[in-house]
């Protein structure tokens, strides 16, 4: 199928343009609804996921979780249903790059910059979180920024890893298999015990440590040490990397990045609201984020090409399960760019 040269038909109502890109999970195409004519992507699941149960039920929970929340700042998931035996979720198709692409360009970004996109974040986290459902793999490649006019919006993508904060849901977060994207996890998530909201709100001081540092706060050269770092190691000082923070952003982190859920900040609300306090940028922030260049084939946790300077690393995968490598190195095909594509979830 991703060699298709003309349009396909996906449930007699989505033609298929052209391939985006491939990842984990499956392949995302642009495409055009037959109804009005409008541009969407439509995400196909790959026939080997596809034969996996657990798999299958991420999938349906990724259009499921995202259908649930009318948010200007998640991603619009419009359809979903099962093509033969081949799952699909149709999505909005975005203009934009998401923060992984963002951070390699500039490393780090502004203390007002990285406030609006945390604002914007954390409000979808609240929405989220009020519905009752934890994202569970918050990092820089779900995070995307698109235009809306001329204005830049944040939206988060990929619920594939979400769940709803009921009992029956624990065996399926329980089964053995480490997901989520491990410089990102909370301590809890690492070791495989029960996570409640708060597992995203450490997911979100990493962001904003790596957002206003260009670092990540544990690292490593494999897995196992990084969620070694991250059960075990001390906060590292965000000053200590750009001198010119403000004086309270490292006992923000230290709450923010607390090992114990209940130390943390206990709703994104409330992180944002500090976050504001102590950088000071509050009334400014909505002038923080400029419209970049319209950039070209942004598709959903694809690395970029081989090439490119800075090798993937494992913040660039979905999750770590059997479709990666020991090292986290994402079994991948990037597409060719194509011009005409406007960017994608």
């Amino acid at each position: 199928m991703d060699h298709v040269a003309h349009p396909r038909w996906i449930a007699g109502r989505y033609g298929l343009a052209h391939l985006l890109g491939r990842g984990g999970m499956g392949s995302v195409w642009a495409a055009r609804r037959r109804d009005d004519g409008r541009s969407v992507a439509v995400k196909l699941m790959a026939p080997a996921q596809a034969a996996s149960l657990p798999a299958r039920r991420r999938f349906a929970r990724e259009a499921q979780a995202a259908m649930r929340l009318c948010s200007l700042h998640v991603v619009e998931v419009l359809d979903y249903g099962i093509d033969g035996d081949v799952p699909f979720i149709v999505m909005e198709l975005l203009t934009g790059e998401d923060l992984r692409a963002r951070l390699r360009r500039k490393r780090r970004l502004s203390v007002a910059a990285a406030a609006e996109i945390t604002a914007q974040t954390c409000e979808a986290l609240e929405l989220a979180h009020g519905a009752g459902i934890v994202h569970r793999d918050l990092k820089p490649a779900n995070v995307f920024l698109t235009r809306v006019g001329d204005r830049e919006v944040v939206k988060i993508l990929d619920f594939g890893l979400a769940f709803d904060v009921e009992p029956s849901e624990a065996s399926d977060r329980t089964d053995g298999v480490l997901l989520g994207s491990p410089h990102y996890m909370s301590p809890e998530q690492a070791l495989g015990r029960p996570l409640d909201h708060r597992t995203d709100l450490w997911s979100m001081g990493v962001l904003l440590y790596r957002m206003l540092t260009g670092a990540k706060p544990f690292g490593g050269m494999t897995v196992t040490e990084v969620l070694l770092r991250i059960c075990t190691d001390p906060v590292p000082s965000a000053r200590a990397v750009v001198p010119e923070l403000p004086t309270g952003i490292d006992a923000f982190f230290e709450r923010a990045l607390a090992r114990d859920p209940g130390a943390r900040f206990q709703s994104a609300h409330e992180l944002c609201a500090a976050f504001a306090a102590v950088v000071g940028v509050e009334a400014e922030r909505r002038e923080a984020l400029t419209i970049p260049p319209p950039m070209a084939g942004i598709v959903e946790s694809v690395p970029p090409p081989s090439g490119d300077d800075e090798p993937p690393d494992t913040d660039d995968t979905d999750s770590f399960d059997p479709q990666h490598d020991c090292q986290g190195t994402p079994l991948y095909r990037v597409a060719r760019p194509v011009s005409r594509s406007k960017g994608l979830l």
